[in-house]
């Protein structure tokens, strides 16, 4: 059975996910410094995917398949803007194979498709 959307993750979980958003955040801002560019750089294409891979399995465990998806496909990008194109279509794949649920507008699959 999937769990709600109130259920709470595990302590660890959320700190993962925190230092995942901290580093992506920083790489996001500016500093003014010359080495910025290469900070944010290792942060997008090195630490953010390393941690949204870290993240996916621990949501599987979870029963949050469609999350862990979503935390993979943001590695996968990730790793698509580092060039890392073939971990990024590893990701990208892994991704696609999960089961997503339906919608009022039918299953995602059909949310999608462009008229």
């Amino acid at each position: 059975m999937a769990k709600s959307k109130n259920d709470s993750y595990p302590k660890p979980l959320i700190d993962l996910m925190a230092r995942k958003t901290a580093v992506l955040s920083k790489a996001r801002e500016p500093s003014g410094h010359w080495q910025w560019a290469e900070t944010a750089m290792y942060a997008v294409g090195v630490r953010g995917p390393s941690f949204e891979e870290q993240i996916a399995p621990l949501l599987e465990t979870l029963d949050r398949d469609q999350e862990a998806a979503v935390h993979r496909i943001s590695a996968a990008s990730c790793y698509q803007h580092a060039g890392q194109f073939s971990r990024a279509a590893n990701l990208y794949q892994a991704a696609l194979a999960v089961r997503f649920a339906t919608t009022r507008a039918g299953t995602c699959g059909e949310c999608w498709r462009i008229a």
